[in-house]
């Protein structure tokens, strides 16, 4: 099937996005020309009446998205239907939402994500090793720089992630994908039971983005995907079915797409297909010459067996 929306995308006002060029009228005369229907922005939200935000999130609040939607609908739509959504932030190490209902109704949709697993200590829990490296580090680095101030040799260190420091630590990789596999099982049940989230699903559309792909170890995304218990995401994937909730198919976090069989995001996909859940497609694109890659979609598209009837109905 052929798809002509992308719901997943991020202009220059994210925090992760460095293209100047990543416009809203850009991406939607880049729309236009792909032959989109449909087409949604999605940049980072932080509701600002939640606490706990972290330094990437302390700016991106309501006040500093909403001036792009009256950019957004002033511009030329092109024909197509646009959409003013946003990516909230779901942290499972302190089960908080960054977003409250009673606040939603100027969103079309939100997209929330439950595997950021690259933001340790916000989003999973620092291990106790990367705590340790933390805590150690600085020391070493005065006794090699004596200049160097405490609190800069501090900062440097919290850079780190732990994939950065595993030759420094005794911890192997198996060990890591353990407590990446059940937190991403985990923070998506949490997350089902999130009282704010149930009160979402009745103002706004939702959909989950990029389920079950552990940004933080993008390379280990199978290895995770086999420790992580079947019937447990099944039975988590039939309530998310009943809530409503529908799926983000991450065009670009498939990575074995000339080889879709062994992709386990497919695997993942073919069992919420199973469960009820709809879907709906985007790209993630934080620059315009990304849109295309929707193309992908057709592939996986078939590779999952979705058909129309399992499209999101937000996005038909």
């Amino acid at each position: 099937m052929k798809f002509h929306h992308d719901i997943h995308t991020h202009t220059e006002i994210s925090s992760c996005c460095s293209d100047r060029m990543a416009t809203p009228e850009n991406f939607i005369r880049a729309a236009a020309e792909l032959g989109h229907t449909m087409f949604g922005f999605s940049n980072h939200l932080w509701d600002e009446s939640v606490e706990g935000e972290s330094n990437f999130y302390h700016k991106q609040t309501f006040a500093h998205i909403l001036p792009e939607k009256e950019r957004i609908f002033a511009a030329d739509n092109c024909g197509m239907k646009i959409l003013f959504g946003a990516e909230v932030e779901y942290c499972g190490k302190s089960d908080t939402l960054a977003l409250r209902a009673e606040n939603a109704s100027v969103l079309d949709y939100v997209l929330i994500p439950h595997t950021h697993t690259h933001m340790e200590g916000f989003v999973i829990p620092m291990t106790d090793k990367l705590a340790e490296f933390r805590a150690t580090f600085p020391n070493q680095l005065r006794e090699a720089f004596p200049w160097m101030s405490e609190k800069k040799a501090q900062a440097i260190a919290n850079t780190f992630k732990l994939p950065d420091t595993m030759p420094a630590l005794d911890y192997s990789w198996e060990e890591y994908d353990e407590v990446v596999a059940e937190f991403m099982m985990k923070s998506f049940e949490q997350l089902l039971e999130n009282p704010e989230l149930e009160k979402l699903t009745h103002t706004i559309p939702v959909i989950i983005a990029h389920p079950f792909y552990p940004c933080g170890t993008i390379g280990r995304v199978e290895q995770e995907y086999n420790l992580i218990d079947k019937e447990r995401m099944r039975q988590a994937f039939l309530k998310a079915a009943k809530m409503g909730i529908a799926f983000d198919v991450n065009v670009n976090t498939y990575r074995l797409i000339d080889d879709l069989e062994r992709e386990p995001l497919v695997k993942v996909m073919r069992l919420a297909k199973e469960c009820g859940v709809k879907f709906a497609f985007g790209t993630d694109a934080h620059r315009v010459d990304v849109l295309p890659t929707i193309n992908k979609g057709d592939a996986i598209a078939e590779a999952v067996g979705i058909t129309n009837d399992d499209i999101f109905e937000l996005v038909k």
